[in-house]
């Protein structure tokens, strides 16, 4: 069953490719100069029609737009949040400086509390994603096994 979905996975990935490497030959061209491979010569009879040529460096497309300003919204995020956590520890020191004495030491002791458990989480975070990629390392090697194992049987 699990060969099976392999082998699908593996059906589909390899179409996919062929499909995008047939549109990199179809598309690509170099300051003009056509590129021609064996398998576009049929393809080269086909030009985009004007205006749907492919995108240059300069003229990037609606992908590259659409990236550019993600990364802008990300950017605008990352300065929101920065300016969300200063105001949120100029609160927090505001608010410890009118507490008692008392109320002050149990502050910073729940605060040394949070740096403690904000670094177990990334260290944590860190030997989890070690841990996952040496799973699919492991994985790796007996999904390619399973592959030549499958070959072998084919070929008997």
């Amino acid at each position: 069953m699990k060969r099976q979905k392999i082998l699908r996975w593996s059906a589909a990935l390899a179409a996919l490719a062929v499909l995008l490497s047939l549109g990199a030959v179809a598309c690509g061209s170099s300051e003009g100069e056509q590129v021609v491979a064996p398998a576009q010569e049929r393809v080269a009879q086909k030009r985009p029609a004007e205006g749907a040529e492919c995108r240059s460096a300069g003229n990037q497309g609606p992908l590259a737009e659409r990236r550019d300003a993600l990364r802008e919204k990300r950017e605008a995020l990352q300065e929101k949040k920065g300016v969300v956590l200063e105001r949120q520890k100029a609160l927090l020191e505001n608010l410890r400086d009118d507490m008692s004495e008392e109320d002050q030491a149990a502050y910073d002791e729940l605060m040394a509390t949070i740096g403690e458990q904000k670094s177990a989480l990334e260290e944590a975070r860190q030997e989890l994603a070690d841990t996952l990629k040496e799973l699919k390392a492991l994985a790796a090697k007996y999904l390619d096994m399973g592959d030549e194992a499958g070959e072998q049987t084919a070929e008997e």
